[in-house]
């Protein structure tokens, strides 16, 4: 795992991070029962990365923008029956998630706070599993990717000037 973390004069920062790994059991895993037995642990990614990178241009503007990146990864796919598809390993496909946040703060001086108002899009590129099941007795462990597709928001916050 590598990591760093540089901050300029507090008006911009930048955080990234990248992890390489191997999973493997000591001995192969049956996970499902008629298949090969796999090394491999599931759903766990031999790369994964990120970057932060948070912009304050004045006092009141505050934009960041965040990335995170996982790669290929073997899922068990469990099929309830086996005329309709068979059971097997799949390797889940890599992706990249993108996020953007912008706010502005109103300095509320009477109580030496601020109210800021802010909003973003949460996995800006709509990234998302395209392969669920979708028939009775589907198989509902077989997920992957981002948990939310794209994702638009917006908040108040309270803060310390």
């Amino acid at each position: 795992m590598c990591s760093s973390d540089l901050n300029y004069n507090k008006k911009a920062q930048i955080e990234a991070g990248f992890t390489l790994q191997s999973s493997l059991h000591a001995e192969a895993v049956d996970y499902i029962d008629g298949l090969e037995s796999e090394r491999k642990f599931l759903r766990t990614p031999n790369e994964y990365g990120y970057l932060v990178l948070m912009l304050n241009p004045t006092s009141r503007i505050s934009i960041s923008a965040n990335g995170l990146y996982t790669g290929t990864m073997l899922q068990a796919k469990y099929s309830p029956d086996e005329t309709l598809a068979p059971n097997e390993y799949r390797t889940a496909p890599s992706y990249a998630e993108i996020g953007l946040k912008l706010g502005y703060t109103f300095p509320v001086k009477s109580i030496d706070t601020g109210i800021e108002i802010y909003g973003g899009v949460k996995n800006l590129g709509n990234v998302y599993q395209k392969d669920f099941d979708n028939y009775r007795n589907r198989d509902s462990d077989y997920i992957y990717g981002p948990s939310l597709p794209r994702t638009i928001y917006i908040g108040i916050k309270l803060k310390t000037i």
